[in-house]
């Protein structure tokens, strides 16, 4: 790319994270990978949910976070719902993803986008995976979609 091709950050120019908003704002699903407790990465994470709340701050926004199993999910609840100030709430979050959790992740990075999702009435915090104890016995005893299916429906 050209240099006059890359975003401008100028008056009437569209930051990355709005130009991203823009482009996929009628989107129903936006995956979005990264490497692990990367700052950078989870700081453009935070924005983006941002920027797409102050877009459409009537509709609802799911964000599922592969850091917690399906299993955590009343772990995010409490802390969505939680009464406790910021610093407490993610401390007890914290203090749970350790005591059931198997997932092992630096959750620090993931304060500011946590205590976002935590203060928005409109967004929703889901546990996105399967725990590692099931996806470990996905891994070794499904080796076809029969018995993947079979799981699967266990699972739910």
């Amino acid at each position: 790319a050209s240099r006059s091709d890359l975003p401008h950050h100028g008056v009437g120019c569209l930051s990355a994270v709005q130009q991203l908003v823009e482009e996929n704002q009628s989107a129903k699903l936006m995956w979005f990978g990264e490497f692990h407790s990367e700052c950078r990465i989870v700081e453009f994470q935070t924005e983006l949910v941002r920027e797409w709340r102050r877009r459409s701050p009537g509709a609802r926004l799911h964000v599922v976070l592969e850091h917690f199993s399906v299993d955590m999910q009343p772990e995010l609840d409490q802390y969505k719902s939680s009464q406790a100030d910021e610093d407490e709430a993610f401390e007890m979050l914290l203090s749970q993803y350790v005591r059931v959790g198997t997932e092992g992740h630096d959750l620090q990075p993931y304060r500011k986008l946590l205590m976002l999702c935590r203060e928005d009435e409109g967004i929703q915090l889901h546990g996105g995976f399967i725990p590692r104890p099931q996806a470990a016995r996905l891994h070794k005893e499904c080796s076809d979609a029969d018995s993947r299916e079979l799981f699967f429906e266990e699972m739910s």
